[in-house]
């Protein structure tokens, strides 16, 4: 889907988000080991995943909220942010193809959202100038993602 141009490289991140939840999919079909599986998300748990909501969160939430104080589709993102943290520490501690399942399904259909329901919202409700400002924010910070991984469990 085109976004906007000043959350575009959200979406890009969501695109490698997407390639994460694809191949531990593949992996869990392909009966691959979960430790290797286990240590991917952790990986671009820490690397790629953590470091895009915290970068939604800072420069979506705040603008927003100051347009719309009582915003659903923010809401549900920062839940659904909790929920996927609560769920990365549970993995942390825990070897088991039902977390590694629950964790791509979520990760899917946190994507799903965010692109469906929360982008077209958020490209709606800001100004251009906001827009413009979170376009400076995003890119500072933005670090085209390594998809590379020594162990190709999904193949």
């Amino acid at each position: 889907m085109k976004r906007e141009k000043f959350i575009e490289i959200l979406s890009w991140e969501h695109h490698d988000g997407l390639v994460i939840a694809l191949r531990l999919e593949r992996g869990l079909e392909k009966g691959a080991d979960i430790n290797s599986m286990k240590d991917y998300i952790l990986n671009k748990w820490d690397t790629l995943l953590k470091d895009h909501f915290t970068s939604e969160e800072l420069n979506l939430v705040q603008a927003i909220q100051y347009e719309e104080p009582d915003s659903e589709p923010i809401e549900q993102m920062l839940s659904e942010h909790t929920a996927m943290t609560a769920l990365v520490e549970n993995i942390k501690n825990n070897n088991s193809q039902e977390l590694i399942k629950e964790f791509y399904m979520a990760l899917r259909n946190h994507i799903k959202f965010e692109e469906n329901t929360l982008f077209p919202y958020v490209e709606s409700t800001l100004d251009k100038a906001l827009k413009e400002r979170i376009q400076q924010c995003l890119s500072i910070n933005y670090t085209k993602a390594d998809k590379d991984w020594p162990v190709k469990f999904w193949e």
